[in-house]
Formats: C-alpha cells, sequence, structure tokens
C-alpha cells in the first residue's frame, strides 16, 4: 500500500483526466481525499444538517478571489524551501530535469529575466497534454514548450509573492482543473464544468451556460 502523501506527479498522472476520484476504484478513493473521508456526490452541502445557505463563518465579510495562469508551482515557488519545491542537490542548484526528445536533459535553470518575452511555455491543450507525459509522469514540459518551461524565478525576481508565500498560509499541490487554456478553466472555478471548452477562442464566448448555474448564481440564491 502506497504512504498517503501523494505526490503532484501521482496526482496528475490519475487524475489528468476524469479527476483522481473517478479513475480509481471506490476503495482508493479515502487515500485522495484523506484518511477516513470518502468523496461526497456533486450538489453535495458542507453540513447536512443545516439548510443550504446556511452561513457558519459570519465573521467572513468578503472573499476575493484572484485567479493567476500561466505559471506553476516550482516557476514561482521552487527555490522557497518551502513546499513541494524545486530538488536541490549538494552544490546548491535544482536537479529537476525533463528530456529535449534528443537524448538531453534540460535542467532547471534560473531565468535571466522575469520577463518570459516571446518564450511563454505553451498552454493550449496540445502543449497540456504533451507535458503531463505519457505516461503521465510530468517529463514532458520541455517537448511541450520548449527550454523555457524549465525556469524558474527567485525571491530576488518576485520578491511580493515570495512574501506572501513565506507569510500566510501556502496551497503547494493546487491543479488547474483542465489541461488547456484561460476560457475552460475560468469557466470551471465559477461553474465546477468547462461545458466541452477547450481553448481561449471567440466562440467560446458563446457556449451554453453551466447546466447547474455558476457558484455566483448559487451565492445570490441564498443572499449570500
Amino acid at each position: 500500500m502506497p504512504h498517503n502523501r501523494m505526490s503532484r506527479r501521482h496526482f496528475l498522472g490519475t487524475s489528468a483526466a476524469l479527476g483522481a476520484g473517478l479513475v480509481l476504484p471506490p476503495t482508493r478513493w479515502p487515500l485522495l481525499v484523506g484518511r477516513g473521508a470518502a468523496l461526497r456526490p456533486p450538489g453535495s452541502v458542507p453540513d447536512p444538517s443545516l439548510p443550504i445557505g446556511t452561513d457558519t463563518i459570519p465573521q467572513i465579510k468578503h472573499i476575493i478571489v484572484v485567479m493567476m495562469e500561466n505559471h506553476s508551482y516550482d516557476n514561482y515557488l521552487g527555490t522557497l524551501r518551502r513546499g513541494d519545491g524545486l530538488a536541490f542537490g549538494p552544490d546548491g542548484t535544482p536537479r529537476d530535469a525533463n528530456p529535449d526528445g534528443k537524448g538531453n536533459l534540460i535542467r532547471a535553470f534560473h531565468m535571466p529575466s522575469p520577463c518570459q518575452l516571446n518564450a511563454a511555455p505553451g498552454q493550449n491543450w496540445d502543449a497540456s497534454h504533451i507535458a503531463l507525459g505519457n505516461p503521465p509522469d510530468n517529463d514532458g514540459f520541455v517537448l511541450g514548450s520548449g527550454p523555457v518551461a524549465m525556469g524558474y524565478f527567485t525571491a530576488e525576481d518576485i520578491p511580493f509573492y515570495h512574501g506572501l508565500a513565506s507569510t500566510f498560509p501556502l496551497c503547494d499541490r493546487f491543479f488547474c482543473s483542465v489541461l488547456a487554456q484561460t476560457y475552460p478553466n475560468r469557466r470551471f472555478l465559477l461553474a465546477g464544468s468547462a461545458g466541452g471548452i477547450i481553448s481561449t477562442t471567440t466562440a467560446a464566448l458563446t457556449a451554453p451556460e453551466p447546466p447547474n448555474g455558476s457558484i455566483l448564481e448559487t451565492m445570490n440564491t441564498h443572499n449570500i
């Protein structure tokens, strides 16, 4: 039986298509959501003993959601030495590397500039799935986007973000909902579904409304 701490690689390998709980048999579900826990069906409320919409944390008046994109945890916070970031060797350099398809390994490297200019890593459906690898072991980032995908920033480059990550709770195992571009993931954030959208296009703006509405509509229904 594997240990309870699930690696980022194993999580992505089991969840890329349908989500971790959907691709494993029910007997494995508790391993994914915590010891002794079980997955709940869609539409479940946090506390079944309370009516839907009950405010259980009235002390919180405002919630601000900032959804960023196009950067991995390692890219921004891999050198933080807190959380599941880059693995450093005795010489202080990262050991993380990806093959380039030509028999070479491209190691993680410090970005020469805080601006990625025109060499931004790919984020479309194809590049994202190539990055995941087949079998899914996160070994395709260079193949999907070129060497720039192995670059990272330090606290000197982005002090504001490192300051936040050093001061407040840090989520180092957060994954996008869809291995695709902006619009699909924006829809997932608000509605729990991309509605079949896999790219950022004008056509995606006229996609059908989410069948269950958005989380904002649900909150309005209950005067939250």
